[in-house]
């Protein structure tokens, strides 16, 4: 009888594990309203070209860990933001004294890298927060001698609501990459038309 409940043990340890396992395959995700160009510059007050200077993560005032970004303003296309100024950027997130913090589909930034940001004032602050999480950090890289933009919308599920309130799953802003001048073309007349 002995070996009867180890072998039960056994089995229901190796239950747990592949439970356990199977658990941490699964992809979580924040679901959030998919923005297309147009919705992300209408809904930013600051759109511009920005680098990636430092990063420094901490509590904010609610006890979140929030992780604060400094970038360095390369070109303003919106806003108040002045070429060759920096500007703070939050997101929620990082690690504070060995404790980590993740939120799904929050932006995450490189040191160096460039982005094209759209980005909202945080309330009562200069701060800035990307508008629909990291669907408003488009990222830059240099390919052939020119610049070009993806979508960083990683970690969120995005979706559109029907007319009947069902939710139904939606593309990102740029599905493929773009040029950086033809994206800030668009954006340019979007502003114009706007005025």
């Amino acid at each position: 009888m002995g070996g009867t409940v180890s072998r039960a043990k056994w089995l229901g340890w190796v239950w747990v594990a592949a439970l356990n396992v199977l658990g941490a395959q699964q992809a979580h995700a924040s679901m959030i309203e998919a923005l297309d160009l147009a919705a992300l510059t209408d809904n930013a007050e600051e759109v511009m070209v920005a680098r990636v200077v430092a990063q420094a993560s901490h509590y904010d005032e609610h006890g979140r860990i929030v992780t604060d970004v400094e970038m360095l303003v390369e070109q303003s296309e919106k806003g108040a933001a002045q070429t060759g100024k920096t500007v703070l950027v939050r997101r929620l997130g990082g690690v504070v004294n060995g404790i980590g913090m993740r939120i799904e589909g929050e932006p995450s930034f490189v040191s160096g890298e460039r982005t094209l940001l759209f980005a909202q004032k945080l309330p009562k602050s200069a701060v800035l927060r990307a508008v629909g999480m990291s669907q408003g950090v488009l990222r830059i890289a240099e390919r052939s001698g020119e610049s070009w933009v993806s979508s960083a919308a990683g970690g969120a599920a995005l979706v559109r609501r029907g007319a009947d309130g069902s939710l139904t799953k939606a593309r990102s802003a740029l599905e493929q990459p773009r040029k950086l001048s033809d994206v800030l073309s668009e954006i340019r007349a979007r502003l114009k038309a706007a005025r």
